[in-house]
């Protein structure tokens, strides 16, 4: 997961950042692209984006095959949820759509 932004933990700013991603078969992401921020997180949603590669998800299927997916998430951060991981709670998939 991403660690919050040092600038905005800092400040203690809260914001989102709607990532989307590409899941391979195996459910590893292969790339990601930042869609949306709120104004105060504009700044961070590339690195964002960029910290989510290389991780896994659960691939799309179709006909019981996993396929290639492409899964939007919004990642919030939250001044009050700030433990000592460091890290964004786990982001929740708004949409899922299999990639054919």
């Amino acid at each position: 997961m991403p660690k919050y932004p040092g600038p905005a933990r800092e400040q203690k700013i809260a914001g989102w950042v709607t990532v989307l991603l590409f899941v391979d078969e195996e459910g590893k992401v292969v790339d990601t692209a930042a869609l949306r921020a709120s104004e105060v997180f504009s700044e961070f949603e590339k690195e964002i984006a960029e910290s989510l590669r290389d991780s896994t998800f659960t691939p799309g299927r179709l006909d019981g095959r996993p396929v290639k997916t492409q899964v939007f998430i919004k990642v919030q951060f939250d001044p009050r949820a700030i433990s000592e991981s460091d890290e964004a709670p786990a982001p929740a998939s708004e949409k899922m759509r299999d990639k054919r």
